[in-house]
């Protein structure tokens, strides 16, 4: 945020960096700082949610099972309370932003939750054999409260600001730097988790707590950005149940693809870490960079 007014005032005369009746540079809608701020916020928005939802693959079995004292099913709990609420979570999660919230309250509040279940998790690390285990599942299921429909606001922001011609790159580098927090977490979650479990959880608590920083950024961007260009009051086409039979088959391709991915690669991330460590004696800290 401070990076961003500072360029804006290191790049533009006094001359000329103002527009809309003295509003700055950096808070007109139009202009690309503007769009880069909002850009940056985007990114680390999700950037806490996605380090965390893989820390218990980064972990894997052979640091958690003992920890906890628990075993393989009761460790697919972790990512299966995530889950199974976001099976419909997201859709009323658009629905509160779109209609309730907005895109300002809408982060702050799903950002909260996921810092929240983050913080959850990582107080089970200070007894873990004597209930932490359940603690550390209603905190995952917080944490799952939060977590896809804040991407579901990441991409209402961009969609909000960002052009039409410009929202499939924003898309994508939004994207690219939610699996760049991915993989930092199987970078650094088992060394830390050699060192401690705990301080693993906690560091995952630091990354949405930054998250919940930018929540703030992009809301107060939001806000001045309205000021200068203020929403569309026109009424927007209402979207009905029946629209989905409507649907073109590409689409349902297109969804088969995604779910077929999504069971294959990261049902693979959950268990893969485990697998080699066994099958092939690899430490886990040389399987994480591998």
């Amino acid at each position: 945020f401070f990076l961003c007014i500072l360029s804006d005032s290191m790049s533009h005369s006094d001359a000329s960096e103002h527009t809309h009746s003295g509003v700055p540079n950096v808070f007109n809608p139009e202009s690309n700082l503007f769009k880069l701020c909002i850009l940056v916020g985007a990114c680390f928005l999700t950037f806490g949610s996605y380090y965390c939802y893989d820390i218990v693959g980064a972990l894997s079995s052979v640091l958690l099972n003992p920890f906890y004292d628990i075993n393989n099913t009761q460790e697919s709990f972790l990512y299966a309370v995530y889950s199974l609420p976001n099976t419909v979570l997201p859709f009323f999660g658009g629905l509160l932003v779109d209609k309730y919230l907005g895109v300002k309250f809408g982060g702050i509040l799903f950002g909260g939750l996921v810092f929240a279940g983050q913080v959850i998790w990582a107080t089970s690390a200070f007894f873990p054999t004597s209930g932490g285990f359940y603690l550390a599942i209603f905190g995952r299921f917080i944490f799952g409260l939060g977590g896809e429909s804040l991407s579901v606001t990441q991409s209402a922001y961009c969609g909000k600001w960002f052009h039409k011609n410009q929202l499939g790159t924003a898309f994508g580098i939004t994207l690219a730097f939610a699996r760049i927090g991915s993989a930092i977490n199987f970078l650094i979650t088992p060394f830390l988790g050699n060192e401690s479990v705990g301080l693993a959880l906690w560091f995952g608590v630091l990354t949405c707590f930054v998250s919940v920083l930018f929540s703030f950024q992009l809301a107060f961007f939001d806000w001045r950005g309205e000021k200068v260009k203020p929403p569309s009051t026109a009424e927007s086409d209402v979207i009905h149940f029946k629209d989905i039979l409507q649907f073109r088959y590409t689409l349902w391709f297109l969804i088969g693809v995604c779910v077929l991915f999504y069971i294959s690669v990261f049902v693979w991330l959950q268990n893969a870490v485990a697998y080699f460590v066994f099958a092939y004696e690899i430490s886990n800290n040389r399987m994480q960079v591998e």
